[in-house]
C-alpha cells in the first residue's frame, strides 16, 4: 500500500511519460497470476535471471531464491505484491486527482510545500482512500493461492504455505474433507467480514 501511494504520487502528473508509466504499473494488475508468475520465475532464475545477473555483475553469488527456505517466502511476497501494485495506484490515483489544487494554493502560502503539504494537505484528505485500499489488499492477499502453488507448491518445508493452498491440500490431498470444509467456513466468515467493510467504506466514499 505504501509503495502503491508513493508512485501513484510520484505520477500524478499531466505528462506523456507520466501516462505512459502509468499504464505500464497497471499492467501487472491485467496479467493473470499463471503469466505473472511465469516472469518472476525467470527473474528468479540462478542461472539466467536477471537478479542473478545484477547479483554476478557486482561480483556476488547468485541466491537460489525458490528453493531456499529463507529466500522463497520473499520471492513470493515480491511477486504478490507487484501484481496487485497496479489496482492499488490506480486507486490512489484517482483520490489524489480528486483533491482541489486550491488547497495546495493555500498551503503554499502557508510554507506547506513538499514533504509538508504531503502530509498535512494529501494524507488526511485520501484517509478513506487508504483504508479503502487497506481493505481491498488485505481480501487479495487472503486468497493468494497460484504464487505459491505454481513458484514453490508450498515448500521447502513448508515456509511458503498460505491459508488457501492449505486448505486445497488438505481436502485433496490428505482427503480431510471436513476439516478442508471447515476452514474454508472460516476464511469465507473473515472475507465477508473485510467485503463487508469494504462495501461501507465505498459507500461512505459516495
Amino acid at each position: 500500500t505504501g509503495v502503491a501511494l508513493i508512485l501513484a504520487a510520484a505520477l500524478n502528473r499531466e505528462t506523456r511519460a507520466m501516462a505512459v508509466l502509468r499504464t505500464l504499473f497497471f499492467l501487472s494488475n491485467v496479467l493473470s497470476v499463471t503469466v505473472v508468475t511465469l516472469i518472476w520465475q525467470i527473474m528468479f532464475s540462478p542461472r539466467q535471471g536477471l537478479i542473478a545477473n545484477v547479483i554476478n555483475v557486482f561480483g556476488g553469488s547468485p541466491i537460489v531464491w525458490l528453493t531456499d527456505a529463507q529466500f522463497a517466502m520473499a520471492a513470493v511476497v515480491i511477486t504478490t505484491v507487484w501484481w496487485s501494485l497496479g489496482i492499488a495506484m490506480i486507486l490512489f490515483l484517482a483520490g489524489l486527482q480528486d483533491i482541489s489544487k486550491d488547497l495546495y494554493e493555500a498551503g503554499a502560502l502557508d510554507n506547506a510545500t513538499g514533504v509538508k503539504a504531503f502530509w498535512f494537505i494529501t494524507l488526511p484528505n485520501l484517509k478513506r482512500t487508504i483504508t479503502f485500499v487497506i481493505v481491498l489488499q488485505i481480501i487479495l492477499h487472503f486468497q493468494v493461492f497460484g504464487q505459491v502453488h505454481l513458484m514453490t507448491n508450498g515448500g521447502p518445508n513448508d515456509s511458503t504455505q498460505v491459508l488457501v493452498r492449505y486448505i486445497y491440500q488438505t481436502g485433496f490431498r490428505d482427503s480431510e474433507l471436513g476439516r478442508a470444509a471447515a476452514m474454508a467456513v472460516f476464511l469465507f466468515v473473515i472475507m465477508g467480514a473485510f467485503s463487508f467493510l469494504q462495501f461501507m467504506i465505498g459507500r461512505d466514499q459516495e
